[in-house]
């Protein structure tokens, strides 16, 4: 299983949103690009990086972080948050980032997407699904950062991707995430049974190594991992051995 590092930059600072909540921001003081070269150091080949304030507004608005971290490390960058068009890919692209994220609009313009990975190849977009239990217990997906539930069962959502060769899915328990409660493993293990053709990443409430073993027993094929890292719950690279086990 990949062990890939979280940076969530909002305004240019690194931050962790609780349950997705941007009313509940806690923001970490630290330098990006040398949290970055640290996690190279550690043995990360990886780096997940959510524009958080694209995410909100609809467009990508940390790009110039993008570009440095790029241009400072050797790290395979995937990035997500306000991706909303075709230039968003292409500018991304040609900067050296290896995979673009895309949620909302995955929901409210599923064609358009579906033509992006059919251009640009499946290895290069991943989906993003965040999510919200409902009281039948089934993934409904939110939008605009969080902030707008589409009514749209992620289930669902999968179906109509299925037939266009998608193979990365990013998917979230927006409860769990930030909270260092543990990772929803039902939700991932539904995911998997239901879809075991696509390369799975975890993401929300990893808090233990334990919770890493038992994602990898799963059999998904990455965990995004933030605010554990952060709060200094293990290492990194205590986190890639666990991992690579």
């Amino acid at each position: 299983m990949n062990c890939i590092p979280a940076i969530d930059l909002k305004d240019g600072k690194c931050v962790r949103l609780y349950q997705g909540d941007f009313q509940k921001t806690t923001e970490y003081e630290c330098d990006v690009i040398e949290l970055c070269k640290k996690y190279e150091s550690q043995g990360a080949k990886e780096l997940h990086v959510v524009d958080l304030s694209g995410a909100k507004s609809g467009k990508s608005l940390q790009k110039e972080w993008v570009n440095e971290i790029l241009q400072n490390t050797t790290l395979e960058m995937q990035v997500g948050g306000g991706i909303r068009s075709r230039e968003d890919l292409i500018y991304y692209f040609n900067s050296g980032v290896k995979r673009v994220v895309i949620g909302s609009l995955a929901v409210s313009d599923t064609k358009t997407v579906i033509t992006w990975i059919k251009e640009f190849g499946a290895d290069r977009i991943t989906i993003a699904l965040d999510v919200q239990l409902n009281s039948d217990n089934a993934p409904i997906i939110m939008t605009q950062g969080w902030q707008s539930s589409s009514a749209l069962c992620a289930w669902d959502l999968l179906e109509q991707f299925n037939r266009s060769g998608l193979k990365h899915v990013l998917c979230t328990d927006i409860a769990r995430d930030g909270t260092l409660a543990g990772p929803n493993k039902a939700l991932y293990k539904t995911a998997l049974l239901k879809f075991p053709e696509l390369s799975w990443q975890a993401s929300g409430g990893v808090q233990t190594l334990q919770d890493l073993e038992q994602l990898r027993l799963l059999g998904l094929n990455s965990v995004v991992i933030g605010k554990a890292l952060f709060e200094n719950k293990f290492s990194l690279s205590e986190a890639l051995e666990q991992c690579q086990i």
